[in-house]
């Protein structure tokens, strides 16, 4: 679907708990989907390495494992 549009990039982390893998692989991610099972956490310490992200979707009902307050702070919809 993006071939020849985008560079698309997809990258995964470990199991939880693995909060440094995560920082570490949205640091520079323009799209985050976060973890369907709500395991992982998107808090502000991990939002605030995103210096490039445009939008974290959750791919679950809820998103009570994303900081949605200071992802509004930083203009990051949830």
């Amino acid at each position: 679907m993006f071939k020849g549009f985008h560079d698309v990039e997809v990258v995964l982390v470990p199991d939880p708990p693995a909060q440094d893998a995560v920082g570490v692989a949205c640091g520079d991610a323009q799209l985050v989907i976060a973890d369907r099972r709500h395991l992982h956490r998107i808090d502000r310490q991990i939002l605030e390495r995103m210096e490039r992200c445009l939008l974290i979707q959750q791919a679950a009902a809820g998103f009570d494992s994303i900081d949605y307050r200071a992802a509004a702070e930083m203009g990051i919809p949830v």
